[in-house]
């Protein structure tokens, strides 16, 4: 944010979480914010649809082993937010938080583990 459109898939309940995001200011980062009851995949759909996105041109951060296997079944390049062992190989980095993958996807430096 800014330069780079961000969109938020979650699973919490919609109430629920238009308070967390209205309660730590983040509300504002965020294009469109989808609160889904389980499978991330149509609202990761929708989000390619209605910004004219290719899977390739865009980055899934998530910190659970079903937002790798959503990336996956879009063949979206997954970055996950956690312990290196809590996701596959095929993810294109695994970051201990979400400031350090911040720093990796705006610098592209270093190596992707």
């Amino acid at each position: 944010y800014p330069r780079i459109p961000l969109y938020l898939v979650s699973i919490n309940p919609p109430d629920d979480l238009g308070k967390i995001l209205k309660g730590r200011r983040l509300d504002r980062y965020f294009q469109k914010v989808y609160a889904v009851p389980g499978d991330k995949e149509q609202a990761i759909r929708d989000i390619l649809l209605a910004g004219g996105f290719r899977p390739q041109e865009v980055v899934f951060i998530g910190d659970t082993c079903a937002d790798e296997d959503a990336a996956k079944a879009i063949e979206i390049p997954f970055v996950g937010i956690g312990r290196q062992g809590l996701f596959s190989h095929d993810a294109m980095a695994v970051r201990a938080d979400l400031k350090c993958a911040r720093e990796w996807l705006m610098t592209g430096v270093g190596s992707p583990r």
